[in-house]
């Protein structure tokens, strides 16, 4: 119609890179997964073809690929030196949600 602009989606993006103490020295790698999980994100929500639920899963298995968070292959590890990791995700238009914990067998970091 006349007078409408066809408009980019706009959108907010943000993450975290874990829960507990990261050191300082550690910021520069914290700050660059951070800024690839939300470019993952907001790549997903710019195509148009994907939701909220896609745009998150993009930014979550960046972070969690990334040894430096405290997520996924960068966990902290149980007494006995494995990974388990807990999980939990929710739509917010419908309200439904899924959720995981204390899951073994996630693909481990290397120990050295």
């Amino acid at each position: 119609m006349a007078g409408e602009r066809d408009e980019k989606p706009r959108f907010f993006v943000a993450v975290h890179v874990g829960a507990g103490y990261h050191a300082p020295s550690n910021e520069k790698a914290l700050r660059s997964a951070m800024k690839r999980a939300c470019v993952a994100a907001a790549s997903v929500l710019a195509k148009d073809s994907g939701g909220c639920i896609d745009a998150v899963t993009a930014a979550i298995q960046v972070l969690e690929d990334d040894p430096s968070t405290n997520a996924g292959r960068g966990s902290n590890l149980t007494e006995d030196g494995h990974v388990e990791c807990d999980a939990s995700v929710m739509d917010g238009d419908s309200g439904v949600f899924g959720a995981v914990g204390a899951v073994p067998g996630i693909r481990e970091m290397e120990m050295f």
